[in-house]
């Protein structure tokens, strides 16, 4: 059974693509009978959100479970799946954005180390050389870059057009169309061609869409996978009469009717409709890329973390230019900024980065470290370091150098200012440890990294 079909399976939801107005080419000269069906398996989807650079979040929502589970009830499915204010005074402000201008400095300078191409040897801990992606949702663990990523799942989704023409083209539509905006005037406008022919099942005229009609190519063909749906769905394209009065012809995407199967037409473009609404992209996931030091090598190179322009939202030019704004801010001391002002900046700042690289140093100076985007709530980073724990039982805290413990795990990384690199401490909770050495049990706290781990040590 493909990714694809266990990706619906998995919410609860079987499309029974009938006969009746089977999906075409616009190659076929005949109409194509095209059947899908779900095999009664169900499996487990990760739970976690993913970010906000164009990717969505790989578990579904309850509403869409609910619509999910009104289809199958309007398709009387066979078989069941188990269900599982302050205005700071202008001597300080001059010494922050002095320093600013530093970090700026510093990271224009960063940038531009990295143009050359993204795979480069690794040579010390302190570089980190790219970002790359898995895609568990279509069993892709390979890790790869992201263009590369894109193209494997691209590969992916045309390879099974054939075989499951409804589920692919619609999950096409939703991967290939990163706009929010033109994604769902597509959706909408597809959902509209539908209901009309469900609505009006004796009207001819609701099942053919002129090929040069400005909606239809403003509005649904510009998006890749659209044209694949419409086929997917039965609409053929042919030369018919304009209208009945007249010779003229042209190009029309046009559904025919089987009058014998109408009833299984109807389920069909029901199902449809329910399709595009529940229908979510193929994500991809940021490879943690883990990586574990020995102390001989992290004191034999430097302490701060180098990054690729990967990391970044902005070139090292629009970098430059943010520098020479903040340069004009410092010649205008006379303005102080108001706290909507600072927030803007803020935000601006949160922007900046797409990922970063999070190493955790422990007593026994070893250390571990993995990749994350921004977006990311801190708590992925206590799940990271859990899962590379010797005894995972025993509470732990992460801190910073110049913020102390971290203890905020809702907010993100981004606004923890914990991008493009950080270096965090860990250290076992005190209380803990001393409850252990009372039952002498104190070389249960001398322990970090798994020993499986430490033999996957960058040398």
């Amino acid at each position: 059974m493909s990714a694809i079909k266990k990706f619906f399976e998995n919410r609860k939801l079987d499309f029974k693509f009938k006969k009746a107005g089977g999906g075409h080419k616009l190659t076929d000269a005949n109409t194509a009978q095209a059947a899908c069906s779900s095999e009664n398996k169900d499996v487990s989807s990760p739970t976690r959100s993913t970010s906000n650079d164009g990717t969505m979040t790989t578990m579904i929502s309850d509403e869409r479970k609910s619509a999910a589970d009104a289809a199958i009830a309007r398709l009387n499915l066979k078989k069941e799946y188990e269900s599982r204010g302050y205005v700071k005074p202008a001597r300080t402000m001059k010494a922050e954005l002095l320093a600013e201008k530093r970090e700026m400095e510093m990271a224009v300078a960063q940038a531009s180390k990295y143009q050359a191409p993204a795979k480069v040897t690794l040579e010390s801990p302190s570089v980190v050389t790219g970002v790359f992606f898995t895609c568990p949702m279509l069993n892709i663990d390979e890790p790869l870059m992201k263009a590369d990523m894109e193209k494997k799942i691209e590969e992916y989704l045309y390879s099974h057009l054939l075989d499951e023409p409804e589920l692919t083209s619609a999950m096409m539509i939703y991967t290939f169309n990163r706009n929010k905006d033109i994604l769902k005037t597509c959706i909408e406008t597809l959902s509209k061609y539908l209901n009309n022919v469900l609505e009006n099942p004796n009207k001819p005229n609701f099942r053919q869409i002129r090929k040069s009609n400005k909606a239809l190519n403003e509005k649904v063909l510009n998006c890749k996978g659209a044209l694949e749906f419409l086929q997917a769905t039965g609409f053929q394209l042919k030369k018919m009469k304009v209208n009945e009065e007249s010779d003229e012809e042209d190009e029309f995407f046009h559904l025919e009717v089987d009058p014998d199967n109408q009833d299984e037409l109807v389920e069909k473009l029901r199902s449809l409709l329910e399709l595009l609404q529940v229908c979510e992209p193929v994500t991809m996931e940021v490879y943690r890329d883990l990586k574990i030091f020995s102390p001989k090598i992290l004191a034999s190179s430097s302490n701060k973390i180098e990054v690729s322009e990967d990391f970044f939202n902005v070139t090292p030019e629009e970098l430059k230019r943010e520098m020479k704004i903040r340069e004009e801010a410092i010649k205008e001391m006379g303005m102080l900024q108001t706290k909507q002002m600072r927030e803007r900046i803020k935000m601006k700042e949160l922007r900046r980065y797409r990922f970063t690289a999070i190493r955790i140093k422990f007593p026994d100076n070893y250390a571990i470290q993995g990749t994350f985007r921004v977006s990311e709530k801190f708590l992925e980073v206590r799940h990271f370091v859990l899962g590379c724990l010797e005894n995972d039982s025993i509470p732990f805290h992460l801190s910073t150098q110049v913020s102390g413990k971290i203890t905020e795990d809702d907010k993100t990384l981004a606004e923890l200012d914990l991008a493009p690199s950080s270096i965090l401490q860990f250290s076992y909770d005190q209380n803990v440890l001393k409850d252990l050495v009372s039952l002498n049990l104190s070389h249960v706290g001398n322990s970090y990294i798994k020993s499986e781990l430490l033999n996957r040590i960058d040398n």
